[in-house]
């Protein structure tokens, strides 16, 4: 029972052959699975940047909104000190 040098190869190219279609069988869902969890992410991405410029010109309003606030209590108390003057008081 001599195995041929030949013959060896054979079954050893089928083997390899084997094993490489059973990991790239593995491989392929995973691989598809990445590619979709990558796009995914890309959309979070983008959405998170919506979400932060939103966010940015709602910080801007708020700003606007308390110098508008401080601006009229200013106006306020130069009105109630100048009733002050006038009444006497």
């Amino acid at each position: 029972m001599t195995v041929e040098v030949g013959e060896f190869i054979a079954v050893g190219s089928v083997l390899a052959g084997g094993m490489i279609w059973i990991c790239k069988a593995f491989t392929a869902p995973l691989k598809e699975t990445l590619l979709k969890v990558n796009d995914t992410l890309a959309e979070l991405d983008k959405t998170i940047q919506g979400e932060r410029e939103h966010r940015h010109e709602l910080e801007r309003d708020v700003q606007c909104i308390k110098d508008t606030t401080q601006e009229n209590t200013r106006r306020i108390e130069d009105i109630e000190e100048s009733i002050e003057k006038i009444t006497g008081g």
